[in-house]
């Protein structure tokens, strides 16, 4: 009975140290990992946040400590029982363990959940803080000599771990509101330039030959203070001009002549609108950008109002104010809407709730048709895809200007 009283004694205890080591390891992710904002709420927690080389200190000595002392004792153990003395053995025996249950197992668990990690060890961790404190206070020191800044806790959160962080709390401090805006920060990285243009076909813009009086004319008309002005054709922009330049201008004088090519921007379709945004902020340059195509010719406009609205939502600037609306959706009852042919195909699924086939040739519900025709449409042609129905309703020759769209139920 004693011998196997003695058996399991063996077992347990390096159990039981590498479970401490474990408890050791997983706090010290946990609490690195945990969010600032979960923290704050247990002022314990907190405290350990804003001590960093305290929280390292007390898990540095607590690790080392089990890990030498579970050593110690294997090594006891196969000396004094087995009358093995090869320390080879004990490693032989002890990494893998150490390896997998002092470390990968709770360092992944406090990782993958540092808030309930925290406040499961944080009562047992604060007793473990108290009686290591003596031994620890040294080590403390020894750290904060050799790098008190590199052992502050980070407030400066990744971009990669920003949606986590905002995210990482029913109680957080983060209004919903705030918490989209952020989110649209940080998609300004993945979104192109193309996402958002308005394409050049769209945007009014002067010949560089046309006069100053024709430039003051067609500002009148729309509310434009900035035109875009081409050479031969407007997928050829060499550059924007501003109204305010052409103020003191003779009235005949050529458009083409008050073009300031440095206040010109021009970026690929392939753009970030992170960068765009950065160029128009750092070279001081107009808030207007021209997109490019791969072949240099002109396909859209954007403005720093286009990329505000990727932030906070539609806003009226001068180039929506006296713009025809393009995209119109108009709802004739659940199942039926009316809507021009450059809406989005994403527009009508999230209006009508339905799925309709993607593909890299259109966008547009204009395009969705051609694609499937493969021709121009005629005036009242219709089109049925899956449980959806398309219905050209406007027609100029060439341009589908309406689109009826209706949903049915297949018998």
């Amino acid at each position: 009975m004693g011998e196997q009283s003695i058996s399991v004694f063996w077992i347990l205890v390096p159990i039981l140290l590498l479970a401490l080591e474990g408890f050791f390891s997983g706090s010290e992710i946990a609490f690195l990992s945990v969010s600032p904002l979960k923290g704050k709420n247990d002022p314990r927690i907190a405290f350990f946040l804003d001590n960093t080389e305290k929280l390292l200190a007390t898990t540095l000595l607590g690790t080392n400590l089990c890990v030498i002392a579970n050593s110690a004792f294997v090594t006891y153990v196969l000396r004094e029982h087995f009358q093995i003395t090869n320390e080879f053995y004990t490693v032989l025996i002890l990494s893998p363990m150490v390896l997998i249950f002092g470390e990968t197992i709770p360092k992944t668990i406090a990782k993958n959940r540092p808030s309930f990690f925290t406040k499961s060890v944080i009562n047992v961790f604060t007793v473990a803080y108290k009686i290591l404190t003596p031994f620890s206070t040294p080590l403390t020191h020894l750290l904060r000599f050799f790098g008190q800044e590199g052992l502050e806790r980070n407030l400066i959160v990744s971009r990669e771990h920003l949606p986590t962080l905002i995210e990482a709390e029913e109680e957080s401090d983060i209004e919903i509101t705030e918490k989209e805006i952020i989110q649209s920060i940080l998609s300004l990285r993945q979104k192109r330039a193309k996402d958002i243009m308005k394409p050049i076909i769209k945007v009014r813009t002067l010949e560089k030959r046309h006069t100053v009086k024709t430039a003051i004319e067609a500002a009148k008309q729309t509310g434009y203070t900035r035109f875009p002005v081409y050479e031969e054709n407007i997928y050829n922009i060499i550059g924007i001009v501003n109204i305010f330049d052409l103020i003191d201008a003779p009235l005949e004088e050529e458009v083409g002549n008050f073009i300031n090519i440095e206040h010109s921007l021009f970026v690929p379709e392939v753009e970030t609108v992170w960068n765009i945004l950065k160029q128009m902020q750092s070279d001081k340059k107009t808030p207007i950008a021209i997109v490019i195509d791969e072949y240099g010719a002109a396909t859209g406009l954007i403005t720093v109002e286009d990329i505000m609205e990727e932030l906070v939502g539609e806003i009226a600037d001068e180039y929506d104010l006296f713009a025809k609306d393009y995209s119109v959706i108009e709802k004739l009852d659940d199942n039926c809407i009316i809507v021009s042919g450059e809406v989005k195909v994403e527009e009508i699924e999230r209006t009508l709730n339905v799925r309709l086939p993607k593909n890299k040739l259109y966008e547009t519900v204009a395009g969705l048709i051609l694609y499937y025709l493969d021709r121009f449409p005629k005036l009242g042609e219709e089109v049925t895809i899956g449980n959806v129905k398309l219905k050209v309703l406007e027609f100029n020759g060439k341009k589908i200007e309406k689109v009826q769209v209706t949903k049915w139920k297949k018998e």
